[in-house]
Order: C-alpha cells, then structure tokens, then sequence
C-alpha cells in the first residue's frame, strides 16, 4: 500500500534488526534488575485522538510513526525491540502491525460501500492501488470476506517493500472507527513461521484493541467471529482471473454459487466501482 511508505526507512530497518531479539531472554546470565526501558503499548493520534493499540507483547515504534493531524500511520513491533530489552513483553505470534488512519468523512462510509469492496480490490485499478509500486501485476488476491461492517482482505505483493525482512503476504482488515477508516494490517517476518491462521488470530486481535480503545464495542462480534459463510463475489463487475470472495455475518452456510450474469471488463469493472466509491471518497481515504 503507498501511504507513506518512503516514511522512515532507517527506522524500519533498525526495529527489523532490532526483532533479532525475539526469544533471547534465554541467556544464561543474571537478568539486569534495574529500571525497564519505557515503551509505549498504544498512541492517540489525529486531531480527534483516536487510539491505535495492539495485543500482548506489541508497542508503538515512535521513530516509524507519523501523526499528520488529519491522518496518521503507527506501526508497532515486539516490545523487547523496540525498548531494546529482552526483559519486556514479546508478543505470542512474531510480526509488524501497521495502523493507517484515514482523513474525517461521513460516518459509515466504509459500511455502506462493502459490497462494492470486493470488486473493487479484484479489479486492476482496485490491485494497482494495493501495490507499493502502483502495479496490479505485483498483488494477488488471496482471500477476502466481510463480517458485519469489518472487512477482511489477504494479499501478496511481491513489489519492494519500506519494511525491510516481512513476507510478501499480509492480513489486513478495513473498519470504520467513528468517522474515520481504520486500515489495519499483519506483516509476517522473513525468518517466522507465521501461519495464515496465527496472522488473521493476531489481526482480530488487533482490531479488537482498536476497537476496544475506542469505545467502538458494537464491532467486536464481526471482528472476534472465526467462521463466515461462503458466497462468491456479487453478480457484477470484477476482474474473473482473480479468487472467489467472502461475505457473512459469523453464521455458518452453504457455497453460493456464480452468477452465470454477462462479466464486463477489468477496465469496465474498474471505472464502474470506482464511480461508486467515489460518491463518498472511499478511495482517498483509504489510499491518501
């Protein structure tokens, strides 16, 4: 995604050596009894203070951080890095969130447009969008389905990432959080053995904080619910090379199938979303 992702390369790159600390408390020596490094497990941000924070064992990176007032980006890693400490919390599952925080609008735009969200990220303007190098070629969508007002997408981008040593696969969930869109995301390390279920666990768990920290409880259900039920993307636009999309509210059901409905283009279905995210300036929020 290219919300400021030339930010803070150093930064980046001094939390990824600094995750070389995962699982090194095991040392022999007496452990240091003085103070702990202060760490932050959370940071309010944008001018309406709305609180990013993840689960057990994650803080905020202040260094890769950016609070623009109107929007913002926090990223946070293990604890043990970023306080440089072995001694302080390491979370169960090893990787990087992100939080991206959308500019002010309506509220409920997002929940209003999710049945247009699938066709949109399978077309090519809607992958073009997900990639860091504005290329559709380089994503593939992997999964995606919406749980009451929470939408869930899981990608590959193979274009060169700002945050040096993750995988190219990534869970992320799109959410309204009073009047702003909350862009949430995992990034699984090179070197870890993070499987697709530990990653969308430790997502859930940090949309739940967020939502949590916010006072945002009516979320919690869509966000915490571990089963969907399997529909195929809507009759309508989208790009037919790409996966079969999820839709539910946490109760279980039956494959629906395809529609046999005429398919338009990836160009036609690009225009034709695009227009209707458009009409509460979906995309500028979510891309900046």
């Amino acid at each position: 995604m290219s919300i400021w992702t030339s930010k803070s390369a150093q930064a980046c790159t001094l939390l990824g050596a600094g995750l070389l600390l995962w699982g090194c408390s095991g040392g022999g020596g007496v452990p240091y009894a003085g103070p702990l490094p202060e760490v932050e497990t959370e940071i309010a941000v944008t001018q309406d203070r709305l609180v990013v924070a993840g689960p057990e064992g994650f803080c905020v990176d202040p260094s890769a951080t950016q609070d623009r007032g109107v929007s913002a980006f926090v990223l946070l890693g293990n604890c043990a890095a970023i306080g440089n400490s072995p001694r302080l919390p390491q979370p169960v599952h090893p990787s990087i969130l992100t939080a991206a925080i959308s500019e002010p609008g309506p509220e409920g735009s997002l929940r209003s447009n999710i049945p247009a969200m699938a066709a949109f990220f399978t077309s090519e303007q809607g992958r073009s969008l997900l990639s860091r190098d504005q290329d559709a070629r380089t994503v593939e969508i992997l999964d995606m389905f919406h749980q009451g007002d929470v939408f869930f997408l899981n990608a590959r981008d193979s274009s060169a990432s700002s945050i040096p040593g993750v995988k190219e696969d990534y869970w992320r969930v799109y959410m309204d959080v009073g009047n702003r869109i909350a862009t949430l995301s995992v990034l699984a390390l090179q070197d870890s053995d993070l499987s697709e279920a530990d990653s969308l666990e430790t997502l859930r768990g940090f949309a739940a904080r967020v939502a949590e920290a916010n006072n945002q409880m009516g979320l919690q259900p869509a966000i915490l619910a571990d089963t969907e039920a399997e529909t195929a993307i809507a009759a309508g636009p989208y790009d037919t090379t790409q996966t079969t999309a999820r839709s539910g509210d946490g109760a279980s059901g039956g494959t629906v199938p395809r529609s046999s409905s005429p398919r338009t283009t990836p160009a036609q279905a690009a225009r034709t979303v695009v227009r209707t995210l458009d009409t509460v300036g979906l995309l500028r929020r979510l891309f900046n």
